[in-house]
């Protein structure tokens, strides 16, 4: 059975705050993996969260993001757990092209992606109505830096599958994202540049 927990908190507050106290070193069973990258073998739980935007409205999202782009999702590196245990799964992406922000192409990066398999491996946690990237498929991802030079891509709207990805710039989530850039609504939030940005200096 799927439960739904509510949680009262504005999800940028914790994109801001995002700190890391337990770290799941151990790698995961290629079974359990599989399961991560979308299987229904394991329940999932969903939290539902309090946003301090409309995440439909593509011009806000894009608006509070400090990274948007078109990567690949190339694997799975770990899952880390903050302190009250929600997961936050680490991809290795392949950045293809930049919307909003300079990430290096043509390297392994890391993404940190909130939700993914709980501290006791028989559940997914996961924000109400997102989902989880699928190794081997593209995403635009919209994904805020973090103070450690993490990027963090959380909550709905913040990875979406790109169904050409031979061919990504004629996708129709493709040429919503870069319409909604233009056109971009801007946020007022604390920004952070990603180690991976070309233009990071540490």
């Amino acid at each position: 059975m799927k439960r739904v927990y509510r949680i009262g908190f504005v999800l940028f507050a914790l994109i801001v705050s995002f700190s890391l106290v337990a770290c799941g070193n151990q790698k995961l069973s290629g079974e359990r993996i599989a399961e991560i990258l979308g299987t229904q073998e394991l329940p999932y739980d969903y939290v539902r969260a309090q946003y301090g935007i409309d995440v439909e409205d593509l011009r806000q999202v894009v608006g509070a993001a400090d990274y948007v782009f078109v990567c690949l999702i190339k694997g799975y590196d770990s899952t880390i757990y903050n302190d009250s245990d929600f997961p936050n799964t680490q991809y290795v992406i392949e950045v293809i092209a930049n919307i909003k922000g300079e990430l290096r192409k043509n390297d392994d990066l890391i993404l940190v992606k909130s939700g993914g398999i709980s501290t006791k491996h028989e559940k997914f946690v996961l924000y109400e109505y997102d989902i989880l990237p699928k190794i081997s498929e593209c995403y635009i991802v919209l994904a805020y830096g973090q103070p450690n030079g993490d990027i963090l891509a959380s909550g709905v709207n913040s990875n979406l599958l790109i169904i050409n990805k031979d061919n990504y710039a004629i996708d129709v989530k493709y040429i919503e994202i870069t319409e909604a850039f233009r056109n971009e609504v801007s946020s007022s939030r604390q920004r952070f540049k990603s180690r991976y940005d070309i233009h990071y200096n540490g």
